[in-house]
């Protein structure tokens, strides 16, 4: 009995010992738990917006580009052929016609005297046309046929306000001086440019700056607004004629244009750059026009006021100077 209650003891104890691998890592009296083992995870890579360097040629081929434009524009247009002339005649003279553009027909242009003893009096305002500097704008669509060469259509807009003017003249008249005062503003210029053209980009060691030199060809149109004439004619302080007008002092015009350039373009980021650009253009004009016509005319003296305009102006040319900013597609 011994024996056997001996031998269950040490089965028992075999069996144990024989399940204890099996549990490890249990809980309680089942055996001892091994250290757990970790593994680093492996790193996340948030993708970021990395800007490229402005590196290679200026331009690349195949790439489109849009470039907006904004600065100044000087104009010399032809000043000493474009006029408005005022013509007063005394109405208290007798004994002699008027012709609308020379004054009187006796005697030269200007004051004469008749066989009556009486002065005519004839007063020429000359107004050259003259508008403040003009503010221009403008934009291009472009095409990189190969590297650092760009082709391209442009739109053209420049505005030009009307400038003021106050000019006095006097005529000598037996009755007393006959005073003229004239307050004269230029009507407001606008200007449309449509032309095709290309540039050419030069690199430098320094690959951030490119110089450039172009062309373009195209045509212009410009609308000028009436001008506005404000007239007082006095003597002895009696006011003769006080009066205000406007005249179409230069119509409408359409010309072919064309221009060159240069400039320095500045890549600040792929595909962005600034630059700043100087241009030279000439505007053909297409039509002149002459026109005279009675403009006041005062009852009691016969007091009489012409006004006598021409435009007649040769080729213009205008120098903008622009800066802008340009896209790269």
């Amino acid at each position: 009995m011994l024996r056997k209650s001996f031998l269950t003891t040490i089965a028992a104890v075999a069996f144990s010992t024989a399940l204890t691998p099996a549990f490890a890592g249990g809980t309680g009296d089942m055996g001892h738990r091994p250290a757990p083992v970790y593994h680093p995870a492996a790193p996340v890579e948030v993708p970021t917006q990395v800007i490229r360097s402005c590196e290679g040629p200026a331009l690349r081929e195949g790439q489109w580009t849009f470039t907006a434009r904004a600065g100044i524009a000087p104009t010399s247009d032809g000043d000493d052929k474009a006029r408005v002339r005022q013509t007063f005649v005394n109405g208290s003279t007798y004994g002699s016609t008027y012709d609308p553009v020379y004054g009187p027909t006796y005697g030269s242009h200007g004051s004469t005297y008749d066989s009556h003893g009486s002065t005519h009096g004839v007063v020429h305002n000359r107004f050259k046309h003259h508008n403040d500097l003009a503010f221009a704008t403008g934009f291009d669509i472009g095409y990189v046929p190969m590297d650092n060469v760009e082709v391209f259509f442009n739109f053209d807009y420049a505005y030009s306000g009307g400038s003021k003017k106050h000019l006095r003249n006097s005529i000598s008249d037996h009755d007393g001086t006959i005073d003229l005062s004239t307050r004269y503003k230029q009507g407001n210029l606008n200007s449309y440019g449509f032309h095709i053209g290309g540039r050419y980009f030069f690199e430098l060691d320094d690959c951030n700056f490119s110089p450039f030199v172009g062309a373009k060809l195209g045509v212009s149109y410009r609308n000028h607004d009436r001008h506005n004439v404000r007239v007082v004619v006095t003597q002895n302080n009696s006011t003769l004629i006080n009066g205000l007008y406007r005249s179409p002092l230069h119509r409408d015009t359409t010309g072919f244009s064309a221009g060159i350039q240069a400039g320095l373009d500045y890549c600040v980021s792929d595909p962005v750059s600034l630059f700043i650009m100087g241009e030279a253009i000439g505007i053909t004009n297409s039509n002149s026009h002459v026109h005279k016509r009675l403009v006041f005319t005062d009852a009691p003296r016969s007091d009489r006021l012409y006004t006598y305009g021409s435009h007649k102006i040769g080729s213009t040319f205008t120098f903008p100077i622009t800066v802008g900013v340009k896209v790269r597609m």
